[in-house]
Order: structure tokens, then sequence, then C-alpha cells
């Protein structure tokens, strides 16, 4: 068993220089199938210490294994763009995310120190990106100052993030072989820092960060829900970055006015409020009540004048081409029968 240890020894001594498979040239080299042979006789006590010895010798004398001197071997030396992930590094510039949005690719960079942190800091960035036959379609630099970073949350672990967002215009890249890689580079006073992520035919991350509530993009729509004694305008709709119990959540929020028909006294109830997609798939409420919208109908002063409001729903994929907004109430009559209404409007959202 003593002899076992020893061997393990002896390979991590000799292998410290280039390894137990390569030599000093990078050249890939075998050891010999006798000294395997050898070493297997040496544990089984077949051959003497000293022969086995001697056969290590051999090896050794050939440059098949390498015994480093102490004090020659070297160190790494650290270099950003070469190894950007180096911890020996001052800065380390990261692509958090990467999406289109609009007529717009969206991406979020952060620079990094060497304790993991994201910084604030002033330098020029660099966004390069090369399609999959490594041609550079696009190259962009851009001065940013420490007043330019913002606080982003990550919406699926609630990591927050200091950064800044590089919007590229969708018409300036140009590709017939899809995006390959993207490259961000940041220069400080005294030297450069580089980093790299590899991209797909379809944008990553789309959505993945957002600064701060607002929406994330929205559509224009300004159509009217006739629905009993109302009308409804939607005003616009879209993806919308809120909170909800103290987290960062999205929603899909549509902005509405009210405005009574006639100004009398109206006893109403809201039944029902949702969205049907393309493929009849349903989105409910979320974030607000029906309590919440009702209030938004009766308009701030409650004077039956109608009134200005949003209500959220569920997250809606941002693939969904269209939508429709369907809405129910009943109207309670003064003999306290009850009269329903509904109405719906298609939305598009492309």
């Amino acid at each position: 068993m003593n002899k076992i240890y020893l061997i393990i020894a002896l390979v991590f001594t000799v292998g410290l220089g280039v390894g137990l498979s390569v030599n000093a040239s990078g050249e890939k080299t075998l050891i010999p199938s006798w000294i395997k042979t050898t070493a297997g006789f040496w544990v089984d006590d077949k051959v003497s210490d000293s022969e086995f010895i001697s056969a290590l010798q051999f090896l050794v004398e050939k440059g098949v294994l390498v015994i480093p001197q102490k004090g020659n071997v070297p160190n790494p030396t650290p270099t950003v763009t070469a190894n950007p992930n180096s911890i020996n590094s001052k800065y380390q510039p990261n692509i958090e995310a990467f999406y289109e949005q609009g007529t717009d690719f969206k991406v979020l960079v952060s620079i990094v120190n060497n304790v993991g942190t994201s910084v604030k800091v002033n330098g020029d960035v660099t966004i390069k990106i090369l399609d999959f036959d490594e041609k550079e379609i696009f190259n962009e630099k851009k001065y940013i100052v420490s007043n330019s970073f913002e606080d982003f949350t990550n919406i699926m672990t609630s990591k927050k993030v200091t950064g800044f967002e590089f919007n590229i215009p969708t018409g300036k890249i140009k590709t017939n072989s899809g995006l390959g890689t993207m490259k961000v580079i940041f220069t400080d006073s005294t030297q450069s820092y580089e980093n790299e992520i590899s991209l797909s035919h379809t944008p990553i991350n789309e959505g993945f960060f957002n600064a701060k509530t607002g929406f994330i993009n929205n559509i224009k729509v300004d159509k009217i829900l006739d629905v009993g004694p109302f009308f409804v305008t939607v005003k616009d709709a879209g993806q919308y970055m809120g909170e909800k119990d103290n987290k960062p959540k999205e929603f899909f929020r549509v902005n509405l006015t009210t405005k009574f028909k006639i100004a009398s006294d109206v006893n109403f109830k809201l039944t029902e409020i949702y969205i049907m997609d393309q493929n009849d798939k349903m989105y409910s409420l979320d974030g607000t009540s029906i309590s919440d919208l009702e209030n938004v109908f009766m308009g701030k002063s409650y004077e039956y004048q109608g009134g200005n409001g949003y209500v959220l729903f569920e997250k809606i994929p941002s693939d969904t081409s269209k939508i429709k907004l369907i809405l129910k109430l009943t109207v309670v009559n003064i003999d306290l029968s009850e009269t329903p209404y509904h109405d719906d409007l298609e939305i598009s959202l492309k």
C-alpha cells in the first residue's frame, strides 16, 4: 500500500511542469507501456526499488517527464483581455442581458470589480457583434460616466445589478448567417478589459432585466368598449414592470379611461374582466382587484363622471400577436333586477 502512495506522489511531482501526457513542445507523448508494466511489477514486489527508479530516470532523461526546479515554475501573468474572468483583473465588463425591444436591441452592461461587485465608473464601453461567419457586423463606442448607471433587478432571482443600457437600432445589424458573438470592452484611464458571450439566432434574455417600474413596451390602442352605461376607452397596453409583495414582477398593463353615457345614479358591479390570446388562453387579473377597477369607473370624485386608471393582468408572452380584452358588468335596476352587459375588444400587439 505504501508503494501505491509513493507512485501517486511521484506522478504529482514529475507531472507539475507539463503533465504526464504532454512534453515541453506540446506534442502528445504517451508513456511507454513497459513503464506501466514495470510500475505494476514494483507494486507487486517483482522488481526492486532501484530498478523502478532507474526506469523513471530514463523517462526524465528522454524528456517524457519534466521535473520543475524550485523557483522556475512560471506564475500566470494576469491579462484582462485574454482572461477577462481572472480575479486579478481590476475590472470585468459583463453582458447581463441582450434582447430585442421595439426597434432596438437592448444590451445591459455591468462593470464588476475584482471582488465581484458591480460598480459605477467612468470610461469607454465598446460593443462589438460578430456573425456566425465571424464577420464583424457592429462596432460602436460610447463614453459613460458614473451617473449613467442605474440599479437593475433580475426579475427571476431578484438579484440587484448596477449597470447601464446600450441601445442598438436593429437596422444597424445586418447579417445573413445570424448572430454569433458579442464582445464588450471597457477602457478606463489606464487599460482595457474585455469579455464576450455567444449569441444564438434569437436574442437571449428577453425581458430578463428591467431598470425600474414602467412599460417595457406598449402599443397605442385608442379604441372604445361599449358596456352598458359606460364608454371605456383603452388608451394603450403592453408588458409592464411593477411590484407585487415588495418584489419586482412583470405584468400586462392596460391603461383606460371611463365615461358615463349619462350623468345619472347607476348601481353597477363589475363581474369579469380578462384577456384571451390568439390561442384562446385566458389571462386573469394580477395586481389589480375588481374593487380597484370599480373605483376607476366611478372616478375620483364619485360623481358619475368616469375616471382614468389602469388594470394589471398576468404576464403575456412577448411573442403573442393579438389579444382580446373582455369586460362584463351588471347594472342593478330600481326593482333590484339585474341587467348584464359585456363587450370585447381585439388588440394587435405587433
